[in-house]
């Protein structure tokens, strides 16, 4: 289970000062995400949607949330021929091309999950282009450029030299499909432009009058108007019709940018140019052309101890998406272009926890309580934060770790703590002096709680609080806060069959017929009462393989009844719909849901269910039986989320979910 920042899914924008957080737009992937490496040379998008990214060491496949690592085996011939990636480039028909540092290029059959080399040992590649004939043309340091011709059956290439024989060390190609012609550029800052017929002896070669010096040419791009040229001393723009270059001016508001920009990478769409550089990463509009500046900029600068900035001010290449902008860096950064569908409270965001490992969510009129792995963080309405520990209220409170948070009918505060269980009034409360009062076991009291490893919370249709605990079974609370009676009927596991099935529980919930549905590390129950709760009597159901009427995992995390009165089941393996007469109907992989740990559920305000698993969040709708799945591309900080960490408020024009 992933300690997380808590997270917050809003149907409408509040006026209220704890939901103007800090969208965070900023998203790092390295070692610890599962990249091979993270020097990221160069990616692109395949048309399967798969991001591939080349590195100094290996290749990597992400599906948006696993990465898969390819790497050369001397032993298999078909695997990636070398490790350092320059470039990679998808082909009209589907094959992806890996151009190395010293190895050539081959290209990727994902029907084999192989790679085939090509007969080329040409080094160092710096490009690929396809023309309208769907050749594959790369270039080479060396001055050489590879034709490749594609077949069902073979694949074959040709060697043009022009270039090499006149000692010319290419380092980016374009096919510029308006004109139907190839440009190439030079390390010593020469761009040509050429059309290939079928051999290399007929080439006619144009050299683009630049009329100016400034060192290689690192890429460069052919929009309406202009060529725009990244080189060694900053941006350039070349206005074809007057052929006449001019110097671009990249700069940001502060006027501290330097003049001399080394431009690893330019992109451009919708009139928005996409630049990367030895320091940092710029978005530049609105040119004019006499003047050689942009009148919009926006710029970013790296810092790897900041997670909302990028990783580092080299960026050596840009993926520009609808959604995202890609950022190869040293990391995998990416820019979020959109708001985020989800907002998030962490220890960076403009109301600042005083710790991110959030395990329990309540909201009350007047405060956001998150109970921590250190402490009960208060959040008031002007967004201020006081945290309540064993330390800072003289060790009245039970212990640090708070697991669940509920508040009862007479306005006080329950919490439920790895020792024990603590309870504040809310009445005149002032965080800083709260009034704790705490309950443990004591093994010399029968009355007292059964475990003081306490985890749920539950305030029942009578008014009564419910604790479960891990090992101790679930407890009623008996005794009378006011005159310091701590009082509790246990309810325990014991060989009786209509017992509770294991003494490890975590969550109890009632439906409209106050049967109680409590869930446990090894089956579901159901606890019913004669009046006063007198005579109780549990009911156990368990996952049986035989049968697919039954739950899908007798390990229970979380029942949840909808605004139908539908009771729904989380479990280790899948979400279960309660069909009445002991039947269940389980939802899988096999339905929609492709990560089948299901930590909790809640319910939106259009009746859709909303799941927290180890693979992001899960819209649900129940009466389409339609999954959607969220992943940290749309706003959450990471795609695994904690046991009992939710919370919800249904109110009457929106409902405020609440996850961590």
């Amino acid at each position: 289970m992933k300690k997380n920042v808590l997270l917050i899914y809003v149907f409408l924008l509040l006026n209220n000062a704890l939901l103007l957080s800090q969208n965070v737009t900023h998203f790092h992937f390295g070692l610890d995400n599962g990249l091979s490496q993270e020097t990221i040379r160069t990616f692109t998008k395949d048309d399967k949607g798969f991001l591939w990214i080349g590195t100094q060491d290996g290749l990597n496949r992400f599906d948006g949330n696993v990465f898969t690592v390819y790497k050369n085996n001397k032993k298999d011939t078909l695997s990636l021929h070398e490790n350092y990636i320059n470039k990679i480039f998808q082909s009209s028909d589907s094959k992806l091309w890996i151009g190395t540092a010293t190895h050539g290029i081959s290209y990727y059959n994902n029907k084999t999950d192989s790679f085939y080399k090509i007969g080329l040992n040409n080094g160092y590649c710096t490009g690929f282009a396809e023309d309208n004939k769907n050749r594959v043309f790369t270039t080479f340091l060396n001055g050489e450029i590879a034709v490749i011709s594609s077949t069902s059956k073979a694949v074959k290439h040709q060697i043009i030299t022009y270039f090499k024989k006149r000692n010319l060390q290419l380092t980016s190609i374009l096919y510029d499909k308006q004109n139907d012609a190839l440009y190439v550029s030079t390390i010593d800052g020469k761009l040509f432009k050429f059309k290939y017929t079928n051999n290399d002896a007929n080439l006619k070669v144009e050299e683009v009058p630049l009329n100016s010096q400034f060192g290689s040419i690192n890429k460069f791009i052919i929009t309406k108007n202009y060529i725009w040229l990244g080189t060694a001393m900053g941006l350039y723009t070349y206005d074809q019709k007057t052929k006449t270059t001019k110097k671009c001016r990249v700069k940001n508001t502060d006027d501290s940018s330097p003049s001399n920009l080394f431009i690893e990478v330019i992109k451009e769409k919708n009139n928005i140019l996409y630049v990367g550089t030895d320091n940092g990463y710029y978005e530049l509009s609105d040119f004019n052309y006499q003047s050689g500046t942009f009148s919009t900029i926006s710029s970013y600068f790296g810092d790897q101890k900041d997670d909302t900035v990028i990783t580092s001010n080299r960026v050596n290449d840009i993926l520009v998406e609808p959604d995202f902008i890609w950022i190869g860096t040293n990391k995998l950064d990416a820019i979020s272009k959109e708001k985020p569908v989800f907002n998030l409270i962490n220890n960076k965001s403009k109301i600042a926890l005083f710790n991110d490992h959030v395990f329990s969510i309540l909201k009350t009129k007047d405060y956001l309580f998150l109970g921590t792995i250190n402490g009960l963080n208060c959040i008031d309405t002007n967004g201020n934060v006081t945290v309540i520990t064993q330390e800072s209220s003289q060790n009245q409170l039970a212990y640090n770790v708070i697991r669940y948070l509920i508040v009862d009918d007479k306005n006080n505060l329950w919490i439920t703590t790895t020792r024990g269980v603590s309870v504040i009034s809310l009445s005149d409360f002032n965080p800083k002096k709260p009034k704790i009062k705490s309950m443990y076991h004591d093994p010399n009291d029968a009355t007292s709680l059964s475990n003081d490893k306490t985890r749920g919370l539950y305030l029942d249709h009578h008014n009564s609080v419910w604790v479960t605990t891990y090992g101790g079974g679930i407890n009623r609370f008996t005794g009378n806060l006011k005159n310091d009676n701590f009082t509790f009927e246990r309810y325990v596991s014991s060989p009786n069959p209509h017992s509770i099935s294991a003494d490890i529980a975590f969550n109890i919930t009632q439906d409209k017929n106050e049967t109680y549905w409590i869930t446990t590390n090894n089956g579901l129950n159901t606890l019913k009462f004669n009046a006063n709760y007198s005579q109780p009597i549990f009911e156990n159901f368990l996952s049986d393989t035989q049968n697919e009427e039954t739950l899908s995992s007798s390990s229970i995390l979380q029942t949840f009844h909808d605004s139908k009165g539908t009771l729904w089941v989380a479990t280790q393996d899948g979400l279960n719909k309660y069909l009445g007469n002991k039947k269940f109907k389980r939802y899988g992989m096999d339905e929609g849901l492709s990560n089948t740990f299901v930590y909790s559920i809640l319910e939106d305000q259009q009746n859709n269910l909303w799941l927290s698993t180890n693979g992001g969040l899960f819209r649900f709708n129940p009466e389409h039986e339609v999954f959607t799945n969220y992943t940290v591309k749309d706003g959450l900080q990471s795609s695994e989320f904690n046991l009992g960490a939710q919370f919800y408020r249904r109110f009457k024009q929106y409902t405020l979910l609440w996850w961590s």
